[in-house]
């Protein structure tokens, strides 16, 4: 077998299905979009954290992504970088698949409670970012503004702002778009 034939070509990328019916659809929809960010396979099973044999087994379509456990769903969009629905779509998921398909994440990116933007929230440390802020600053969010500067909450308790286009590959608890500032 000559060498070329044994190595996929690493520049090109699969085509995404027209219609998305099956579990070798949903499958070739997911490589699809690893290759347009150009997301090597181990890096991905390994951001899920799964095997790679087991990942594999989605993009060929033996396991239908449509049937995997909510963790794993949870994880794979975890390692996506998208909202849930952003999932749905890119994997062509419909019905009772999406019960199953999704994080716990406040909205908009995930079905967890949403933030109320009625109370507060006092930094305690500055926020820092996008729109950095003194510590003591009443900032007042909301969940479903995706066009205004996003603030999320690291694992330590700090308050982080990042734009929405920067959302995606941000850590922490998304927390909703920055409405006001008291000082």
């Amino acid at each position: 077998m000559p060498k070329s034939a044994r190595y996929r070509n690493r520049g090109a990328v699969t085509q995404r299905p027209a219609v998305i019916a099956n579990g070798v659809d949903r499958g070739q929809a997911l490589r699809h979009w690893l290759d347009l960010h150009k997301m090597s396979i181990s890096a991905f099973a390994e951001a899920m954290g799964i095997h790679r044999s087991t990942l594999n087994d989605y993009l060929s379509g033996t396991i239908d992504i449509a049937s995997i456990s909510p963790k794993r769903a949870a994880a794979m969009i975890l390692a996506m970088g998208v909202y849930d629905k952003d999932a749905w779509e890119i994997l062509g998921l419909e019905g009772e698949a999406r019960e199953s398909f999704k994080t716990y994440r406040p909205a908009p990116a995930g079905h967890g409670p949403s933030q109320s933007t009625d109370e507060p929230i006092t930094l305690p440390t500055p926020l820092l970012g996008e729109q950095p802020l003194p510590a003591g600053a009443k900032i007042y969010l909301d969940p479903a503004a995706t066009d205004k500067v996003q603030v999320i909450r690291l694992e330590d308790g700090r308050y982080y702002s990042v734009t929405a286009l920067l959302l995606q590959r941000a850590g922490g608890i998304h927390l909703g778009g920055l409405v006001r500032v008291d000082f």
